[in-house]
């Protein structure tokens, strides 16, 4: 019996590469779970799985010190999906808390 939040088959896999010479560093992340098909007697549903690709770029200008810019694309594809640590995606009379969309985001952090 369940009584938490059944994950199932999560896999998050994160990457980055720094090119030698360049002030780049480019990224990403897949983030995806299996579907969940285990119903136990007070589960109404299973639930569907879904996979998630994030992706970045950051730029520290030489010439600054501490600078990084930085410009990421969250949920690429623009998936519909519940992240598995939200609770009642597996009862009909709960309405699971998506994740956002695809989000697009472009910041400036300094160290000083």
């Amino acid at each position: 019996m369940d009584l938490g939040t059944p994950p199932g088959g999560v896999l998050a896999i994160e990457a980055q590469h720094p090119p030698e010479g360049n002030a780049f560093t480019f990224g990403g992340a897949v983030e995806a779970a299996k579907a969940y098909n285990h119903k136990d007697a007070t589960a109404s549903k299973t639930i569907a799985g879904y996979a998630v690709l994030n992706l970045f770029a950051e730029y520290q200008p030489p010439g600054v010190e501490g600078l990084v810019i930085r410009a990421e694309v969250n949920n690429l594809f623009d998936r519909t999906y519940a992240d598995r640590a939200t609770y009642g995606q597996d009862f009909n009379s709960i309405t699971p808390l998506y994740e956002p969309g695809r989000s697009v985001q472009l910041v400036a952090s300094m160290r000083f």
